[in-house]
């Protein structure tokens, strides 16, 4: 049995690093073929022609494509990515100077988001009909229906700019430095307070349509109505059998969004001012910084992967059903 998983977990590791190479890939084939080139903001009629045929050599403008796709592909299999051309460090360090917001941003929001949602979910269906019901569904299909840039809008607008409750933007005040731990702690929740409900506003709606159709199921089924008949009781019957039966389905389209959560949720963080993945992308890509572009894409795309992988491996724990399978 364990071999079994075991070279299953292989196979998935092993598809992971195609798909990874071919992202890469593909990124660097867009670059290649856009319109200017990187090393044209360094080229100046000033300048004369042993200094440009030098900028030229430096960026291997000169090189054929494929030349330049191996020189490509070596580093990025020794873990080169470069070095930035507008921050003029490596690549690598300067994305993980944003990458611990996203990351712990990103697993905060979306564990309460996965929580409120399927509590709402619960009430959803033990309420049937009920006034509560239809309240939300037609609070989640407004929710559903609002682009999540026009829900940050609003919010900015309501709690920011109209009952100032909330700064508009950023990560902390001005006085941050003189702050006390706690108050720190507190001024950057105080911050992220607006970011973070828009982002869970916004998945809020997927999660509830979901989480209501798989509790509905798991409690129409023949085991539930068995254990209730028995006289189970309810908090048994809720963790211990609708919990684990009724999120598993879930899990699979949840490591999708964690993914793309963890590689930076880029609207919010450019209309929010924070300092993630998300608004480094932008950034790289209004400015032509081609390996910085390159490292975001790579990085993210990992996230989603090793996030999709480690919903799979908390669902095969959680379901012997999945370890059958992959046995035979």
């Amino acid at each position: 049995m364990k071999s079994a998983i075991f070279k299953s977990l292989l196979k998935r590791i092993f598809s992971s690093i195609l798909v990874l190479i071919l992202v890469v890939s593909l990124v660097f084939a867009l670059i290649q073929f856009s319109p200017g080139k990187s090393s044209y903001k360094y080229i100046s009629p000033k300048l004369s022609p042993e200094v440009v045929k030098s900028i030229m050599k430096d960026f291997k403008a000169e090189e054929g494509i494929f030349l330049r796709y191996v020189n490509f592909m070596q580093n990025f299999l020794t873990g080169n990515l470069g070095v930035s051309f507008n921050y003029r460090k490596p690549v690598l360090e300067i994305i993980f100077e944003f990458l611990p917001f996203t990351i712990f941003f990103g697993l905060v929001v979306f564990l309460i988001q996965l929580i409120l949602s399927y509590l709402i979910s619960y009430e959803i269906v033990r309420r049937k009909g009920s006034s509560l019901d239809k309240v939300i569904q037609k609070l989640t299909m407004s929710l559903y229906s609002t682009p999540i840039f026009l829900l940050a809008l609003l919010l900015i607008y309501i709690f920011a700019y109209s009952l100032k409750l909330f700064p508009i933007s950023g990560l902390s005040t001005f006085s941050f430095d003189k702050l006390v731990w706690y108050e720190k702690v507190l001024d950057i929740l105080h911050h992220l307070f607006l970011p973070g409900l828009t982002l869970i506003l916004a998945l809020l709606p997927i999660y509830i349509r979901y989480f209501t159709s798989s509790i509905k199921q798991v409690l129409n089924s023949t085991f539930i109505l068995n254990l209730k008949s028995l006289g189970a009781g309810n908090r048994v019957v809720f963790f211990k059998h609708l919990l684990p039966n009724s999120i598993n389905p879930v899990l699979a389209v949840a490591g999708i969004d964690l993914g793309f959560l963890l590689s930076g949720s880029l609207i919010v963080e450019v209309i929010f001012g924070l300092p993630g993945m998300g608004r480094l992308s932008i950034q790289a890509l209004l400015t032509n910084d081609y390996p910085l572009i390159i490292g975001c894409c790579l990085i993210s795309g990992l996230l989603i992967i090793l996030a999709g992988f480690i919903s799979d491996l908390i669902r095969i724990a959680n379901d012997k059903r999945l370890k059958l399978g992959l046995m035979n």
